[in-house]
C-alpha cells in the first residue's frame, strides 16, 4: 500500500487503508481483473500477487 501511496503522490493518512477505499481508486476497467486476481490469490490458486491498474482520484 505504501507503494502505491507513493506512486498517487499522497501520504499514508490521505485515505482509509480499506478494501472499498482501493476499490475506489481502482479504475472501473480495471476493477474485475484486479478483483479476480485477488480473489484467486487468496483462494491459493497463485504462488504470489503482482497486479497492475488505473487508478484515479
Amino acid at each position: 500500500m505504501l507503494r502505491h501511496m507513493r506512486q498517487a503522490g499522497t501520504s499514508a493518512g490521505a485515505f482509509p487503508a480499506s478494501c472499498a477505499a482501493w476499490r475506489d481508486r481502482v479504475h472501473p476497467d480495471d476493477l474485475p481483473a484486479a478483483k479476480a486476481a485477488i480473489t484467486a490469490h487468496l483462494a491459493c490458486h497463485s504462488s504470489g500477487f503482482s497486479s497492475e491498474f488505473a487508478a484515479h482520484s
